[in-house]
């Protein structure tokens, strides 16, 4: 029977029994369609000391924080005090930073704005800086400019575009900075010969092959160099393709 079809009573004995069985997936399906209202009142019908407040608290410890977040903005500015009391108990800012520790930075990120607390300083520097951590950078890029005032010049709170291409090539992603290197055009503070050089030291040729015609350095690192580099270190499947 689908959701629509349920009343609030059957809804909320069925996310009881869902929630008790560990059964998370049918636990959110009723959720996401539930009417909001209703399942932060009390009914004649419902279950023997349901709260939504334990189902959500369930769906948290669960990891399912994108499905209280979700029940929570949709609570937002309903009438009464029901809706005050459930952000209460599940703010904002604890479910951004949850999904930030759970590696959701598109939905931290939404929640964010949702949430309205672009203004969180905090918050905003304790996403951002889980997204670099993580090593998710093109997130961090784009929300870069959302996040700090001029991230494409020197930036603020020590965070630039600048700044986390530096921390790609402190970790290994040469290739992710090579992309932003070109994108900025930062290849003056940042020459794309010496990381091409690292990249031939770890026999990762593909970007090179990608990028050195959008750096003029293809006579540098012309392709028949590369091939017999690759031959050389017994990339026979590369070579191959690469000819």
């Amino acid at each position: 029977m689908e959701v629509g079809q349920l009343s609030v009573a059957q809804i909320k004995r069925g996310l009881v029994e869902a929630v008790g069985k560990r059964d998370f997936r049918a636990a959110a399906h009723l959720l996401r369609n539930a009417p909001t209202l209703p399942m932060l009142t009390n009914g004649s019908g419902d279950p023997r000391g349901f709260s939504i407040q334990t189902v959500l608290g369930h769906f948290l410890r669960a990891g399912c924080t994108t499905d209280v977040a979700s029940f929570v903005v949709q609570a937002q500015g309903l009438p009464g005090d029901a809706g005050g009391q459930i952000e209460m108990a599940f703010p904002g800012p604890l479910l951004v930073k949850k999904l930030a520790d759970e590696h959701r930075f598109d939905h931290a990120c939404r929640y964010l704005h949702q949430f309205s607390l672009q203004d969180e300083t905090d918050l905003k520097l304790f996403v951002f800086r889980r997204m670099l951590v993580e090593g998710n950078f093109d997130r961090a890029m784009k929300e870069g400019e959302d996040f700090f005032a001029g991230f494409l010049g020197e930036g603020e709170h020590g965070f630039s575009s600048r700044s986390v291409v530096q921390e790609m090539l402190r970790k290994g992603h040469v290739e992710t900075a090579l992309k932003h290197i070109d994108k900025l055009k930062l290849a003056q503070e940042f020459p794309p010969g010496p990381l091409f050089e690292r990249l031939i030291g770890r026999g990762d040729f593909a970007p090179i092959l990608r990028f050195s015609g959008r750096f003029n350095l293809v006579e540098q690192f012309p392709v028949r160099g590369l091939v017999q580099r690759m031959i050389g270190i017994r990339q026979w499947t590369e070579a191959w393709k690469t000819i």
